[in-house]
């Protein structure tokens, strides 16, 4: 499972990371960008909310001229933060629409996103 790690040092510098939570500590992540050793580590694992993006669809099609095929076109993508379980729509969409179709997503957990992409594609 996946959680914030969250350090602070004795001068107040906060940095975040993005981590397995039982991965092993590393030396140099126990220090803030400005040398300090951290003084605390609270590990908050991550909400069951997916995370968005958008992937270009554009690909070659031809090796010869690298002509492209799905240019301007692209796909969404969700990953389940919790189990790093991703998807992405059958369906490709222009950058407007697909800008558009991930506020559908905003704060749903991975099983509504699921279910939506799917009809979203159906």
């Amino acid at each position: 499972m996946k959680a914030y790690w969250e350090y602070m040092c004795d001068e107040g510098h906060r940095w975040v990371l993005f981590k397995d939570v039982a991965a092993p500590e590393q030396p140099a992540e126990t220090l803030c960008p400005q040398g300090h050793e951290a003084v605390t580590l609270r590990k908050g694992p991550v909400a069951d909310i997916v995370e968005t993006s958008i992937r270009p669809a554009a690909h070659i099609c031809d090796d010869v001229t690298g002509r492209l095929a799905l240019e301007h076109h692209y796909y969404l993508v969700l990953r389940d933060n919790q189990s790093m379980t991703e998807r992405m729509s059958a369906r490709t969409y222009r950058w407007a629409d697909a800008v558009e179709s991930l506020k559908k997503f905003e704060e749903c957990s991975a099983a509504k996103a699921w279910r939506l992409l799917d009809q979203m594609d159906g």
